[in-house]
């Protein structure tokens, strides 16, 4: 969950794979029904504000995984009510300074719903 919310932070889209190592090398998993939806309660649990990710098996090398695909545009997110930002392969620790910048930055971000429309009443 870590990993989601840096992502988010950092891209504001990313896939997740379970069943690969850091290093990229595939080592697959026990897939079920029952872990899909593990994995959606944590995802559920766990990010603020909340996303709704797609969730499903795939199957790479013959070797069954869980690849999940989110995207969100409300950042901050955080992990169990940290915030965290993804750097080179890892996950940091948003600092306080870093945090009151997303934040600041969001209270004055435009919304689209401000902005004029380019089109025309045709």
């Amino acid at each position: 969950m870590i990993s989601i919310s840096s992502i988010l932070n950092k891209h504001g889209i990313g896939t997740l794979y379970f069943g690969v190592k850091p290093n990229g090398d595939i080592c697959g998993q026990d897939v079920s029904e029952s872990s899909l939806r593990d994995v959606s309660r944590s995802v559920y649990e766990s990010i603020r504000p909340q996303i709704y990710p797609a969730i499903e098996e795939v199957v790479l090398d013959g070797k069954h995984l869980i690849k999940v695909e989110f995207n969100g545009n409300n950042t901050p997110y955080s992990a169990a009510g940290r915030y965290y930002l993804r750097t080179s392969d890892e996950d940091r620790e948003v600092t306080p300074e870093e945090l009151k910048n997303f934040f600041v930055s969001n209270e004055y971000r435009e919304k689209w719903e401000k902005s004029p429309s380019t089109a025309s009443s045709k």
